[in-house]
């Protein structure tokens, strides 16, 4: 259950991410995506 939740967050913020970088295509920063999950 822990990990189901984990994985969705993380799910959250990938989408998040990749909206925000197709709405700022100067905004390419992998490292953000791994630091902050």
């Amino acid at each position: 259950m822990n990990t189901f939740k984990y994985r969705n967050s993380i799910r959250k913020h990938v989408a998040s991410t990749v909206m925000y970088s197709v709405q700022n295509p100067f905004y390419r920063d992998p490292e953000l995506l791994i630091l902050n999950p």
